[in-house]
């Protein structure tokens, strides 16, 4: 992705995300910011302190293929310790795959997740 591209993502740094219904399932979109500064290396996995935000019990955070960074994709979050999808989580970490070299700042978009309500039956 070229510097021109960048710019206008980092321009336009939505502040939230957005909800949708599709048939009787609800979702949100969260997107996903950088905490850190970080160099990232193509084809290496990195460990990325994100912006922190909830997941509520019951809900999943499935990352996002359409929104990513210009240097890789989020394939994951989480934080130190997995806790059971009944409880409430916090998102403090994201597993991001770069497929290009280059730095990512504090505040830069590196990706989303779409979040999915699923009631949980004993």
């Amino acid at each position: 992705m070229n510097k021109d591209m960048l710019d206008v993502l980092k321009g336009t740094r939505p502040e939230s995300g957005f909800d949708f219904k599709l048939s009787d399932m609800v979702g949100k979109v969260k997107y996903v910011f950088a905490d850190e500064n970080v160099e990232v290396k193509r084809g290496d996995v990195h460990y990325i302190k994100i912006k922190p935000f909830t997941i509520p019990p019951e809900w999943l955070a499935v990352p996002c293929s359409y929104i990513q960074n210009p240097f890789g994709k989020v394939v994951g979050v989480g934080e130190k310790f997995a806790k059971p999808v009944e409880l409430k989580r916090h998102a403090t970490d994201a597993i991001f795959t770069a497929f290009a070299d280059g730095k990512i700042q504090i505040g830069d978009l590196v990706g989303a997740v779409v979040m999915l309500y699923t009631h949980i039956e004993s």
